[in-house]
């Protein structure tokens, strides 16, 4: 397709088609200011007893402005204008004791905060321009597309406790409680309760620990505690709300008739909504050997989250909205974590330092239901492919992990060259045909899916290394994950067959890996699920150390740093550290991510 027009004036293709040349031609631009100040306040009142207050305010201003112009014959140029300010003002009030007697040591500290936060918002859309000129104005659009506000506050308090005492040296305590409170929930709920403790063991300080030359250091911990969860809920979570729903007419007495906006409910209010809370176990021992030139710990954790928040389906006979915001499920994580501190070499002019982290833990979701609110799976990870726009491929069952792949399993072509998937029965046991093999078919149901593995790794590592000559300096960061599935949805897509006659942009591998008459290649199935595991030298770091040079300059040192150094995986997509964050983990969706970039900096660091 010729980006211009004979005239010289450019192509504008079609609907589905926008020439580059005119996305040049838009503009996306944010502008913000951000403005932040403490003042701080600290009293020694006795020997051992200081009381600290400050406060904070901080301000943040965004604007985006985005114009479109038309790009296909009949279409209408289009802009918006947003801006959203915020004010959030923090106040800080603590007091430490100090104090150490004998084999005594007590430290100990109370206190309160309180924080507020304020956003408001104001957007507005408009269409139809008279010239690409004056998209800028508002005004002047044809069409007044929308106009829109938002406003959100909320404010937690806290009250906060902390006890640490150690005896001779060998003995740890330590105590922790706060209270918290948050405007987010419901009104007689807002308040959370999270205690924790602590002991510790310092055995090599023992007396029976003196005459042997093994440990260096030989450390036994044991915790635990509980911790609140009040992020990523709005302010009206707990609140009932209602939103513009349509029109109607009304005339009055005179005959005269005036349309009014209606009004829906678009959540229903729970005074019963509460914290989130996770309580966790944890043992540990740290050691030391060789004169400490190897150390380490070992931690085993028990995690439990409690009183999650999800929606919930639920009769309109009974409510105004059918769904409800409760705190019903549970979630486990388990695991252990090994770390290893080591200086292989060290002499006059070498030395090699290392570390290695490696962590496994193992998810579980333990409870989706209560008495109240029922629910049998949550269906996650809707991709939006073609012609499959409403399938999901993930979903969260009780006694899975959560990004359990759960999907039809293909099982190749038909006579036709269309993609065939494995037929199941409601159970998840295959279904037989005449001929003794298990049944396939082009329509694939929803009883067809089954579980194809899960996007938690087994083993999570990484692996730091500096060597040290002389001046000069080596580090290497390693890091990588073991065990883990992908669903490449990237690849998905654009292994779509009918992309290529509406020329659109395709995988080079479609000409070897698809046939041309499958009209179902891009069909949601374990097909695209792919081992994630990968091994990356993620920093490359070498630099000089030129040391104290003349009377002004106590130090100088020069470094060069390499960053995404390279990646080995079997993985066929762009990058294989995708989020293993939220409830659907292990997702490569292609309007969602860009992949890391390899980057080079070069860097001066001087002291005088």
């Amino acid at each position: 397709v010729p980006a211009y027009n004979e005239d010289g004036t450019i192509n504008m293709i079609d609907y589905y088609t926008k020439n580059p040349l005119l996305s040049l031609m838009d503009t996306d631009e944010a502008k913000g200011r951000n403005f932040s100040g403490t003042l701080g306040l600290e009293w020694d009142i006795i020997k051992g007893l200081t009381f600290r207050t400050s406060g904070t305010v901080q301000y943040n201003v965004n604007k985006y402005n985005t114009y479109t112009i038309a790009w296909y014959d009949g279409a209408e140029s289009s802009a918006s204008v947003s801006k959203n300010e915020s004010y959030t003002y923090m106040w800080d009030n603590t007091l430490n004791y100090v104090n150490t007697w004998k084999k005594h040591s007590l430290v100990g500290l109370v206190g309160f905060s309180i924080e507020k936060y304020e956003s408001d918002g104001l957007k507005a859309s408009g269409s139809g321009f008279p010239d690409d000129q004056v998209l800028t104005n508002l005004n002047s659009a044809a069409k007044k597309n929308s106009i829109s506000s938002s406003y959100s506050s909320n404010t937690l308090a806290s009250f906060l406790s902390r006890l640490e005492y150690k005896f001779n040296n060998r003995y740890l305590l330590t105590l922790n409680f706060r209270a918290d409170g948050s405007s987010q929930f419901g009104p007689d709920k807002r308040w959370g309760y999270f205690p924790s403790g602590a002991v510790a063991w310092i055995i090599t300080e023992e007396n029976f620990m003196k005459d042997q030359s093994l440990f260096d250091d030989l450390k036994l911990r044991i915790g635990y505690g509980v911790s609140g969860n009040s992020l990523g809920f709005n302010a009206y979570t707990a609140l009932q709300t209602y939103s513009a729903s349509g029109w109607f007419n009304y005339t009055n007495a005179e005959g005269v008739t005036q349309a009014y906006r209606t009004l829906a409910a678009t959540r229903n209010a729970n005074p019963n909504l509460k914290w989130e809370r996770t309580g966790m176990f944890n043992v540990g021992i740290d050691f030391g050997f060789l004169g400490n030139r190897l150390t380490g710990t070992i931690e085993y954790y028990d995690k439990r989250t409690k009183d999650l928040i999800n929606g919930y389906a639920v009769s309109t006979n009974r409510f105004p909205y059918g769904w409800m915001d409760a705190n019903v499920g549970e979630i486990s994580n388990k695991g252990i974590e090994l770390t290893i501190n080591a200086t292989p070499v060290k002499n006059r002019d070498f030395t090699w330092e290392t570390s290695l982290n490696l962590s496994h833990n193992k998810n579980e979701v333990v409870s989706l239901s209560n008495s109240t609110y029922s629910v049998n799976y949550l269906d996650k990870a809707y991709l939006n492919l073609g012609g499959y726009n409403t399938a999901n491929v993930q979903r969260i069952m009780e006694g899975e992990p959560i990004g359990t792949f759960y999907t039809w399993k293909w099982a190749g072509y038909d006579d036709s060259g269309a993609s065939i998937f494995y037929q199941f029965n409601e159970d998840g046991t295959p279904v037989i045909g005449e001929d003794g093999k298990q049944a396939t078919t082009g329509d694939p149901q929803n009883k067809d899916k089954v579980k194809c593995g899960n996007a938690q790794p087994k083993l999570t590592y990484g692996w730091n290394n500096t060597f040290s000559y002389k001046n000069w300096s080596l580090t290497a960061f390693i890091q990588g994950v073991l065990g883990n599935k992908i669903y490449n949805a990237t690849r998905a897509q654009y292994s779509n067959i009918s992309l290529v006659s509406a020329g659109k942009n395709v995988l080079a591998d479609i000409v070897t890996e698809q046939k041309a008459t499958d009209n179902r290649s891009q069909a949601p199935s374990d097909r695209y699920i792919e081992n994630g595991s990968y091994l990356r030298l993620s920093t490359l770091t070498l630099s000089y150390n030129f040391g104290k040079l003349g009377d002004w300059v106590n130090s100088l040192r020069v470094y060069a740093t390499c960053n995404n150094v390279f990646t080995l995986t079997g993985y066929k997509g762009t990058d294989p550290e995708i989020s293993l964050g939220g409830t659907a983990p292990g997702i490569d969706a292609r309007h969602s991510r860009y992949p890391r970039t390899r980057t080079f900096m070069f860097g001066l660091n001087v002291n005088f």
